[in-house]
């Protein structure tokens, strides 16, 4: 996740990209003996405004082979246009007026409610958050928090930093109850630090990409794929 501020140009004020992917391996429902892998992607290349909301988003949804494609849209007005690609046959359009308070990630979501102050003020808090999902009827979810007061973690090798507890009390919908946001603890620039799931998944903070997975871009497991054109290609001498 890369939120960076634009010198000059045009009227956006920072780029926001995300590049993520998860697998996991879960029971299959044709036999519950076995597993089977569960691929899941997101890739946004957004451009934003002085208040963190979409000038223009771009955004892709990978979900065990269905690809969920949706932009975003703002014009003169402020009223923001969300159309969502089902299928090549299924585009839906929804409207999002300057009033609504509605948010894009939950990254963003947390760097704007620090910057207005409101993540300073305690207690229950509602919101719409985007959340595209092929079996979802709208693209947004209304989700509930409860701000905590401020604790002291330790995170990037410092230690008694204070930071503020968030509490899901309605986490955004997961594909599984152990994947829903259980709680959040968010820095004084509005990132959160750590994120933990019901099932004891942690999401941390840490330096940098390197840190984060290693010197490779991505990690293989022990298992061959079977898809790699290098080792489909390879030619192996052999002895008769």
């Amino acid at each position: 996740v890369v939120l960076a501020r634009v010198a000059s140009g045009g009227n956006w004020r920072y780029t926001y990209t995300v590049d993520a992917e998860t697998e996991l391996m879960l029971p299959d429902p044709k036999d519950p003996g076995r597993e089977v892998p569960s691929v899941e992607s997101l890739r946004i290349r957004a451009k934003l405004d002085d208040t963190y909301g979409p000038i223009d988003w771009q955004q892709t949804n990978h979900l065990d082979g269905i690809d969920l494609n949706t932009s975003i849209n703002t014009d003169e007005s402020g009223a923001r246009k969300v159309e969502v690609v089902y299928s090549p046959t299924d585009r839906r359009p929804f409207a999002v007026s300057s009033e609504e308070d509605v948010f894009y990630s939950r990254f963003l979501m947390f760097i704007a409610l620090r910057q207005n102050g409101n993540l300073a003020r305690q207690g229950a808090r509602k919101v719409s958050l985007l959340h595209v999902h092929p079996d979802a009827k709208s693209p947004f979810s209304e989700v509930e928090i409860n701000i905590e007061p401020a604790t002291k973690r330790e995170y990037l090798g410092k230690k008694d930093v204070t930071v503020t507890r968030v509490l899901y009390r309605k986490p955004p919908p997961a594909r599984l109850r152990d994947l829903e946001l259980q709680e959040a603890y968010i820095d004084r620039y509005g990132r959160p630090v750590e994120e933990i799931l019901r099932g004891g998944m942690k999401i941390i903070l840490v330096r940098g990409e390197e840190e984060a997975i290693g010197k490779a871009l991505l990690r293989q497991g022990a298992r061959r794929d079977p898809f790699r054109k290098d080792l489909a290609m390879k030619y192996k001498a052999t002895k008769d």
